[in-house]
């Protein structure tokens, strides 16, 4: 009987992933506006504000390559949800409506390693 992963550990890494992702994005000199934000169409990892730009962050994190990138896992589908969240997020935030774009980071590495690799891929519709 394969082991099954531990229910916490999945989301404790997903929020570690997705701090690292706020910082990076803070050491860029964004302003994040929300964390895991929930709308009709699906969740919005992070919202933030690259001058006058909102930026729909998708977070994907992988403790090494070995079962594929990180940003693999952004697939069609999954870009979709995005796409629908983030205008979602804008009916009720007129005031940005006009500059947005949907951006990946892919987080590999884990807690205590010393080889955290941060990719960042902008406009990834």
């Amino acid at each position: 009987m394969k082991d099954q992963p531990h229910p916490g550990r999945n989301q404790f890494i997903g929020k570690w992933g997705e701090d690292c992702a706020f910082a990076f994005l803070e050491s860029k000199g964004f302003k994040v506006l929300a964390r895991n934000v929930r709308t009709p169409e699906g969740e919005i990892d992070l919202i933030a504000l690259d001058k006058d730009t909102v930026v729909f962050v998708e977070v994907k994190i992988r403790s090494h390559h070995h079962a594929g990138y990180p940003e693999e896992a952004v697939t069609e589908e999954k870009m979709e949800h995005m796409i629908d969240s983030a205008e979602s997020w804008l009916q009720n935030h007129p005031e940005y409506e006009h500059n947005w774009r949907l951006d990946v980071i892919a987080v590999t590495g884990s807690i205590n390693s010393k080889n955290l690799q941060i990719e960042w891929f902008e406009n990834a519709v």
